[in-house]
């Protein structure tokens, strides 16, 4: 787990600080600063992510039990440790190889190098009526589609449907037709509510639910609870069973 976690994490921030230097860079801000920005921030993260966690795992009770009162059930740590046990102490041979039970996961490889010719196909060949080409398939993806996957689980149907609807509201209806307040305001108003969140967050934990008061009880705060994410309802129920794949003793 360490060395996945390591391995993983250097990459990917090596990635966002890639990302953040282009950005950097199309808003004119100087190099060295932008780097010392992100330096700073990164050591100020480390420390005060470990600092939190392990406050946590000492004060907050029954942490990580998929039970706990307060929903610190460590989706991301769950899924750190079940996907660990799978590529370390199990293998990824006795599960994903030729024949056992998730193989067909393998026929990803060549759908994924042959998705994005067919798109360009499409839209080089397939013109509408007019003789014009569908600009909109210049906008498809197939590395991104795929890649948005990654995150479930723990992420679930709501998560991005949720994201594809704000998305599609502030992207596409509001940037059409307010375009002026759109490239003015709409990140300033993204950065503001991630702000917000952050900040409530911490209010709504120290002021009421570690001191144990009773939480406000309204529609807005119960509604997910009644949706099949909130029940945890799978689409597909487990067998007889009682576990997917092959019996216990039977692995090779």
């Amino acid at each position: 787990m360490i060395f996945k976690i390591m391995s993983t994490d250097v990459v990917g921030q090596g990635l966002y600080f890639a990302q953040d230097m282009k950005l950097g860079h199309y808003l004119k801000v100087p190099p060295r600063t932008l780097f010392f920005a992100q330096g700073s921030a990164t050591i100020l993260g480390a420390l005060t992510q470990v600092g939190v966690t392990l406050w946590m795992l000492g004060n907050v009770k029954n942490i990580c039990s998929s039970d706990q009162s307060n929903g610190f059930t460590c989706p991301n740590g769950r899924t750190v440790y079940s996907s660990s046990v799978i590529w370390g102490a199990i293998g990824p041979a006795r599960v994903y190889s030729i024949g056992k039970i998730w193989s067909g996961l393998l026929h990803f490889f060549w759908i994924g190098a042959l998705m994005p010719v067919l798109t360009f196909l499409v839209w080089k060949y397939f013109k509408k009526a007019d003789g014009t080409q569908r600009d909109w398939l210049r906008f498809v993806n197939w590395p991104l589609i795929f890649v948005g996957t990654y995150n479930v689980p723990p992420a679930t149907g709501i998560n991005y449907s949720s994201w594809a609807l704000v998305n599609i509201v502030f992207n596409h209806w509001i940037k059409n037709k307010w375009f002026a307040w759109w490239s003015k305001y709409n990140y300033v108003l993204a950065a503001a509510l991630d702000t917000g969140l952050a900040l409530s967050a911490l209010v709504i934990f120290f002021c009421i639910t570690y001191p144990g008061g009773v939480f406000p009880d309204w529609w807005g705060n119960t509604v997910y609870l009644n949706t099949a994410d909130g029940n945890g309802m799978p689409w597909l129920q487990l067998p007889e069973s009682g576990r997917f794949g092959p019996a216990n003793g039977t692995w090779h």
